[in-house]
C-alpha cells in the first residue's frame, strides 16, 4: 500500500476528461506510470450530476487503475469547478461515492457550507475510506 501522511510526498495524477471513454483511456495510461494516486475530478465529467453515471464510471475506473489509490474530488462552481451543486446535491454526491466502494480517498470541501454547519459526512467517510480530507475556509466566502 501507499501510506498517506507518512514518508515522501505523494505523486497524484489528475483525470479531468469529460467523457467516460476519455476517462478510462487516461486511467489506462496512468495505470502504468509510477504515480501513487490518481485523482478523478468528477466535476469535469459530463455526467457530474448523473449519479448512476458516476457509479458506473467509478466501477470501471477502479478496475482500470488496478491497485493505485483513487481520490474522488468534486469542486463546485463556487470553488472554481465546472458544476454548481446545491448543499443537498453535494451530500448526495458524497453518499454516492461512499456507496461505490471504489474510492480510497475523498476530498471534501466545506467552503460552500454556512459557517454553522459541520463537514457533511466526515465520520462516515473516515470509516469507509483510507483517507479523508476536509478543506476548511480561512474566512467566509462572499
Amino acid at each position: 500500500g501507499c501510506p498517506i501522511g507518512e514518508g515522501r510526498p505523494k505523486t497524484i495524477l489528475p483525470i479531468v476528461e469529460g467523457t467516460e471513454a476519455a476517462i478510462l483511456e487516461k486511467a489506462a495510461q496512468f495505470s502504468t506510470l509510477p504515480a501513487d494516486c490518481v485523482e478523478w475530478r468528477i466535476d469535469c465529467f459530463e455526467g457530474a450530476k448523473d449519479f448512476p453515471a458516476i457509479v458506473h464510471c467509478a466501477a470501471k475506473l477502479r478496475v482500470a487503475l488496478k491497485d493505485k489509490l483513487l481520490l474522488f474530488t468534486f469542486r463546485t462552481k463556487a470553488e472554481g469547478g465546472k458544476v454548481a451543486l446545491a448543499h443537498e446535491e453535494y451530500l448526495h454526491f458524497i453518499r454516492t461515492v461512499l456507496a461505490t466502494d471504489c474510492a480510497d480517498l475523498l476530498l471534501e470541501s466545506t467552503l460552500t457550507l454556512p459557517a454553522h454547519k459541520a463537514p457533511p459526512l466526515g465520520e462516515l467517510a473516515r470509516q469507509r475510506l483510507r483517507g479523508f480530507v476536509s478543506i476548511l475556509p480561512r474566512s467566509p466566502l462572499k
